[in-house]
């Protein structure tokens, strides 16, 4: 594993822009189903039925087609994005404040990220390619490894370290030995 800084942080950058991830369990077709989606109906309503949904409310359609249901990319908000570069990178420039504003939550005091269209992911990659510049400026700080080691058998145990170190903090867990090698 050569040790590609610039390439690394720009991948490792792309990490807060799309928040959290998710799986969606399988279940067996003509399983009874429970919860927010039983029944007919659309949202998340519960209705009579033997599991099918119909309209736009998750689980199966009624033809029988169990694929999940397309949904627009959201980002974080202006202030998650700018703390998670503020977290992750000790950069305080506030980069999330350039980006496209946020959305109300239907008069809840609260904010959401915008959907994130072909606009907007060329914006957050010109931002994300700033912060990986400016991160590779001051890489002494952001590795474990003092100085930056030259070697390459000492480079490639830096960014291991590295990689564990950071991927703990972006992730808010410990690296599975797959995720900290891949």
């Amino acid at each position: 594993m050569q040790f590609k800084t610039p390439l690394l942080l720009v991948g490792i950058m792309a990490i807060p822009l799309y928040g959290c991830t998710g799986s969606i369990s399988s279940d067996t077709a003509g399983g009874s189903r429970s919860g927010p989606s039983a029944g007919s109906g659309s949202g998340n309503s519960a209705g009579s039925g033997s599991g099918a949904s119909a309209g736009s409310g998750g689980g199966p359609s009624a033809s029988g087609d169990d694929r999940a249901a397309t949904f627009p990319l959201r980002r974080m908000t202006r202030i998650e994005f700018n703390n998670t570069v503020r977290d992750l990178l000790n950069d305080t420039s506030r980069p999330g404040d350039g980006l496209a504003g946020d959305i109300d939550s239907e008069g809840s005091g609260f904010t959401k990220g915008g959907s994130v269209a072909a606009v907007d992911a060329r914006q957050l990659m010109e931002v994300a390619e700033k912060l990986a510049a400016t991160a590779v400026s001051k890489l002494d700080a952001l590795v474990p490894c003092k100085p930056v080691p030259t070697d390459a058998a000492k480079q490639n145990e830096c960014a291991r370290q590295f990689v564990e170190k950071f991927g703990r903090r972006a992730f808010r867990r410990p690296l599975t030995s797959v995720e900290i090698t891949a």
